[in-house]
């Protein structure tokens, strides 16, 4: 093969991992342990799928060994990303470069010259790996910032206050909350899709989206992913848990906001939302329905009126 056949399919990975190396070595402490036991779990969990798939006769058109790759990288991989970010244990550009570093050097020498003789596979892995490691940097991202969020929200000041709810804080919680509805819902809105029923695929997205964070808001005050970073919304003049109207109104605002950040026109919204709440610590949507977040330990210990200065 040509050399400028082998720099196309390398040359996207090969980015990646310049951007972990950079990201590495503007550490200060410089976490080359975590590192490398990162690139050596992505490399025995690639060599466990890889050498078998690497077998197989010459005229497959290399299916199974993108299977097994899918398989690794939504099984294993994401478990070390979650794991390493919540212990900080390095920065998430390192994490996802590190975890995409072992796939990439035992496919290089177990599918090279596979399938026809052709990059084909082997491109195609290696491109299909540069996403693959930009979710694990986010996913490690997003958990450094639940483990940060809950150490900060469980930490009682000495005054019997704790630290405001950080913007970052709610954005980490909606990031898990997105991922798990997008997970639930991609299935079977693709086969509605598919089927060509878009009006009936919105529909059911909108309420099942909607209810998925209004329910446990009304009866718990806080979503999954708010849970997990320790924070929950209720009512900003008493205190108490929102009522399933005003949840389930917050929620389907929640939604088509995320929604709307996908597109150019109607991202203006979420960026309003953001802004405000970096200003003010409320958001446009909490000053609409009288809403506040607020940690965990206050709802516990205080009523929200009594503590007004945190949060408003």
């Amino acid at each position: 093969m040509s050399t400028s056949s082998y720099l196309t399919a390398y040359a996207p990975v090969l980015v990646l991992l310049a951007i972990g190396a950079v990201a590495l070595l503007r550490e200060n402490r410089r976490p080359w342990g975590a590192a490398a036991g990162l690139v050596v779990v992505s490399a025995v969990s690639s060599l466990v799928v890889f050498i078998p798939t690497s077998e197989v006769e010459p005229e497959t058109d290399g299916s199974l060994a993108l299977t097994a790759l899918v398989l690794i990288c939504v099984v294993s991989f994401p478990i070390a990303a979650a794991v390493f970010g919540w212990r900080r244990l390095a920065p998430p550009l390192v994490v996802g470069a590190s975890l995409v570093l072992g796939p990439v050097v035992t496919a290089s020498f177990t599918l090279r010259d596979v399938y026809n003789d052709s990059l084909w596979t082997l491109g195609l892995m290696l491109w299909f790996l540069v996403p693959i490691g930009a979710g694990l940097a986010v996913l490690a991202a997003v958990a450094e910032s639940v483990g940060a969020a809950r150490r900060r929200h469980t930490a009682k000041r000495p005054d019997g206050t704790v630290t405001a709810v950080r913007p970052t804080d709610r954005l980490a919680a909606l990031t898990i909350d997105s991922g798990v509805v997008f997970g639930v819902l991609v299935l079977p809105l693709t086969a509605l899709s598919h089927a060509e029923h878009e009006t009936i695929a919105t529909v059911v997205g909108l309420l099942v989206a909607t209810s998925y964070f209004a329910v446990p808001l009304s009866l718990r005050g806080q979503s999954l992913g708010q849970a997990l970073v320790g924070i929950t919304v209720l009512d900003a003049g008493t205190g108490d848990r929102l009522s399933f109207g005003r949840a389930y109104a917050r929620s389907l605002i929640v939604v088509l906001e995320v929604g709307a950040a996908a597109t150019i026109i109607l991202a203006l919204l979420p960026a309003v939302e953001f802004l405000m709440l970096a200003q003010s610590g409320r958001s446009l949507t909490d000053h609409l329905l009288g809403t506040r977040v607020v940690s965990d330990y206050r709802v516990t210990t205080a009523r929200v009126a009594a503590q007004p200065t945190i949060g408003q």
